[in-house]
């Protein structure tokens, strides 16, 4: 129980974060903006509710009767304080049952998204996508916070999301996922925020990258050691290993993480004495 509670505690923060984070760091524009998305950018929205539209169970009305565009559901704009204008920044289409029944009209749908090259934010979270098309990894290089938690993606963590040189939250939990996690996470210099709970993840965990502060691999199938070379250099301040079946001691080297507030070591198969923390 407590385990779950702290799992539950962890994905409510990040949750918040999300949510935060584009009140942070853009200037939203408002239904009342004088200034109207460009044409092109109006053009390509349209193109995507559409096939919104045609691919949600059960069918999911989005109203685009708005004149502007930035007040349509789940988009975000923001002035660019350039020739641009007014421009997309943020899609959230979480939670809309979108499931596509082919591979054509996925691939369609992330090449209409990338299109947009102002995006920094998309959330796809609690949908029913199933792959993520290897276009998306030469063509959203721009993304900086991506949500896919929640969905049905399968197979094998991609290793292009290295690709994505701006990627800082990445949000993967609730998938089914399986195998190692890449290695090529470990060149992504902007990642703070790995969120890999709730799949089926084995192997080790690799040299995470310095710039890390969240990472939960929490209800996966590790089953092997905490390796004390996994989190060095690190500034991690939230850690969320619970219900993954390691095993072997806690290394120390834990205890050198000094900006570490959050840890979750439950239900594992954990053993010898518990480092002193502080």
């Amino acid at each position: 129980m407590a385990g779950n509670a702290c799992s539950a505690a962890t994905s409510g923060f990040f949750s918040f974060l999300l949510l935060l984070l584009p009140c942070l760091l853009s200037s939203q524009v408002h239904a009342d903006h004088a200034s109207k998305l460009n044409t092109t950018q109006t053009r390509i929205l349209k193109r995507i509710f559409h096939t919104i539209q045609l691919y949600t169970s059960p069918y999911e009305f989005l109203n685009t009767t708005a004149v502007n565009p930035c007040a349509w559901r789940g988009v975000g704009c923001y002035s660019s304080y350039t020739s641009d204008g007014v421009v997309v920044n943020e899609l959230d289409f979480s939670n809309l049952g979108i499931a596509f029944n082919n591979s054509t009209a996925l691939s369609s749908f992330f090449s209409l998204i990338c299109s947009l090259d102002t995006l920094w934010f998309l959330n796809l979270s609690r949908n029913h996508l199933t792959s993520i098309p290897g276009a998306f990894f030469s063509s959203c290089t721009g993304i900086s916070t991506l949500n896919l938690s929640q969905n049905s993606l399968s197979g094998k963590i991609p290793s292009q999301f290295s690709n994505l040189i701006y990627l800082s939250y990445l949000h993967l939990n609730g998938n089914n996922l399986s195998g190692s996690i890449p290695s090529t996470l470990t060149i992504m210099n902007y990642l703070r925020d790995l969120q890999l709970g709730d799949n089926k993840l084995s192997g080790t965990i690799p040299i995470m990258p310095p710039s890390i502060r969240a990472l939960n691999l929490s209800y996966n199938s590790f089953r092997g050691h905490i390796l004390s070379s996994s989190f060095d250099n690190s500034f991690l301040e939230i850690l969320d290993l619970s219900h993954s079946n390691f095993s072997g001691s806690v290394p120390n080297s834990l205890t050198c993480l000094n900006f570490l507030f959050f840890l979750d070591l439950s239900y594992n198969n954990l053993s010898g004495e518990l480092p002193i923390f502080w």
